[in-house]
């Protein structure tokens, strides 16, 4: 990084209010690399986290005397160190949540500019923890990963398209059986998998796999509910609920869903049956009509969804 000399000190913060993005590592090793170009350096920590504390004291008896660079590394407190800064250098993370996080840190840059301190820089954008081994680290545009993936299907699509349970593709991707066309990490540990159409429909060959069309469709769904199992299951009450509900257009109401399956399962109480498996919601009592949407819509009708005989939809 070349930046040019002046008279007094040129004050450099370190800013990303995330934590884990490298500040305190970048702050140190731009001070020690400056260090060892001979420059007088000031390692000042204000990020409350305190990582920097011992490096920056160990430092201060040999920087304690006129310094040409002042290095703070900062999170919460981005706002005080930009109003004192010349330039900022931000560590980013190369994934998409932290870009998100950087269009907040630019805009209270904007602010910093506006309102206090109208001469301040911003020195880069320093990527840190990258992988080269991943496609993320090697192709994506941390900013633009949407253009990447705009003609590829996504992984639910993937579900959607071929007949196999999603719990099958993502143990497959997990074991290597599967491969993505490319991969991309959303936080910590979650990732977004996207594959090309001819990619899709050689893995779906490898397999064994059908291919789900509208022409197919219909038989997919009869062969689904023939060997479907009745036992315990909520996919049965749904279809019911369906066909008491539906509309001409084929739709039907999520509450009216709701207030099926809890009519239902508290008939069957009432008569002296058991609702369900022990650890159903309708079995031990005690739920909310929230608790039975997100029952209905994470347990039973997923399956039906992954395989396209349902869709869910905003009204």
């Amino acid at each position: 990084m070349s930046m040019k000399m002046s008279k007094k000190a040129t004050t450099i913060a370190i800013v990303n209010q995330k934590g884990g993005t490298g500040k305190t590592t970048t702050c140190e090793n731009l001070g020690v690399g400056l260090a060892r170009e001979g420059k007088k350096v000031l390692l000042v920590d204000a990020d409350p986290q305190g990582s920097l504390t011992i490096v920056a004291s160990l430092l201060w008896l040999a920087v304690r005397t006129m310094c040409e660079f002042i290095i703070i590394s900062c999170g919460d407190t981005a706002i005080n160190a930009l109003a004192a800064a010349d330039t900022t250098l931000i560590p980013v993370q190369a994934q998409y949540l932290s870009s998100k996080g950087l269009e907040q840190l630019l805009q209270t840059i904007q602010k910093v500019r506006r309102q206090i301190n109208p001469k301040l820089k911003i020195e880069g954008i320093l990527m840190t923890m990258t992988d080269s081994r991943t496609n993320y680290g090697r192709k994506i545009d941390l900013f633009n990963w949407q253009n990447s993936v705009k003609d590829m299907i996504s992984q639910i699509e993937f579900v959607r398209m071929v007949d196999v349970q999603s719990e099958t593709v993502d143990r497959y991707i997990k074991d290597g059986k599967i491969k993505p066309d490319l991969s991309v990490p959303f936080g910590d540990k979650r990732m977004f998998h996207y594959f090309r159409e001819e990619s899709v429909r050689n893995i779906a060959k490898q397999y064994g796999w059908d291919l789900i069309t509208p022409q197919n469709m219909a038989d997919k769904f009869m062969k689904f509910i023939e060997t479907m199992d009745m036992s315990f299951s909520y996919k049965p009450v749904l279809l019911k609920a369906i066909y008491e509900y539906m509309d001409s257009n084929g739709r039907v109401a999520l509450p009216d869903e709701v207030d099926y399956f809890i009519d239902f399962y508290e008939d069957r109480k009432a008569h002296g049956m058991i609702a369900e498996k022990p650890n159903s919601i309708y079995q031990k009592g005690g739920y909310t009509k929230k608790d039975v949407e997100k029952n209905i819509l994470s347990n039973p009708f997923k399956r039906f969804e992954d395989m396209r005989f349902l869709m869910a939809a905003k009204m």
